[in-house]
């Protein structure tokens, strides 16, 4: 990851659910298009490798999210409301950068 810390959109779970992995990163700017577009290109090249791996994990080995950013990006997408306040949390907890697109509930 870089060394400035971004600053995370912490926005409604309805607007992310259901969304692909690298639309809910990029919603929360996280990660910028060029930049899932470059972690499926990663992806293809290991499955033509017969290597089967989720994005996420491509993007968190590649060191442009956190483990912690990846979570709450798939709380999100699974629209798991519970989770999604646990990372927020575990995000605070990190001094991670947050901005508020909803007031918390």
């Amino acid at each position: 990851m870089s060394d400035a810390p971004r600053l995370i959109k912490i926005l409604p779970i309805d607007q992310l659910k259901g969304l692909p992995l690298g639309r809910v990163l990029i919603k929360m700017g996280c990660l910028t298009h060029e930049q899932v577009l470059h972690g499926l290109d990663v992806q293809r090249e290991q499955r033509a490798k017969g290597v089967q791996m989720p994005v996420g994990e491509i993007l968190v080995e590649q060191g442009l999210v956190s483990e912690t950013v990846c979570n709450l990006a798939l709380a999100a997408q699974m629209g798991n409301e519970r989770m999604y306040k646990l990372a927020v949390s575990d995000l605070e907890s990190a001094n991670i950068p947050l901005v508020r697109e909803y007031p918390p509930q």
